[in-house]
């Protein structure tokens, strides 16, 4: 049986302050977390229960978020300026109160709540356009505007492989699941691979 929410809700401030931001590129979601990465390079977290404030907000890259994913307490994302960078993120706990009210105050500096850059990565590529992590949280995957398809470990952050199927700036997307990697391409290939 499916839930449909008929609620909906303006994530963030007013309007002003996303026009510093620009446009809003990509989302992920864990939980009720909203993680929205921006056209100015930031990544600003939001709280599904409290959408109108931020909970916290970060500059990531100098260029447009590109790619954005989270597993975990890692938070991934890629520019045009052929990073990938992974983060740190630290939530505010799990509180049992009602939620009708206004969100209570967490302190960034207290590090209950942030995102923490912890590493990056420099790719010979141009950008990533997709970036997923696999199931098990042990590797993820980079879908580059080169055609490639490269795996990374998530803990070390190194090149475990570099799959090829698709012409330059064709990926259009990634489906990562068990074992298995799904690309596909306005080349109009669909690539299929099983990673141990």
């Amino acid at each position: 049986k499916a839930v449909v929410s008929t609620q909906s809700g303006h994530y963030g401030r007013e309007p002003k302050d996303f026009n510093k931001k620009g446009i809003c590129w990509n989302t992920a979601v864990q939980g009720d977390f909203v993680y929205a990465g921006y056209e100015s390079g930031h990544v600003v977290l939001f709280d599904d229960r409290y959408p109108k404030q931020q909970v916290c907000e970060v500059k990531l890259h100098d260029d447009i978020i590109s790619a954005l994913d989270v597993s975990g307490d890692t938070l991934l994302t890629s520019s045009p300026d052929s990073r990938i960078i992974a983060s740190h993120v630290s939530l505010p706990p799990e509180k049992e109160e009602e939620t009708n009210g206004p969100r209570p105050s967490f302190s960034v500096s207290d590090q209950v709540v942030g995102i923490t850059v912890k590493g990056e990565i420099t790719l010979e590529c141009r950008s990533v356009g997709h970036l997923r992590t696999r199931p098990d949280g042990r590797l993820f995957v980079a879908g580059c505007w080169d055609g490639g398809v490269r795996l990374f470990s998530r803990k070390s952050r190194k090149l475990l492989a570099m799959l090829r199927a698709h012409d330059p700036e064709t990926i259009t997307d990634l489906v990562v699941y068990d074992n298995h990697i799904i690309s596909t391409g306005r080349d109009k290939r669909i690539a299929f691979w099983t990673v141990y």
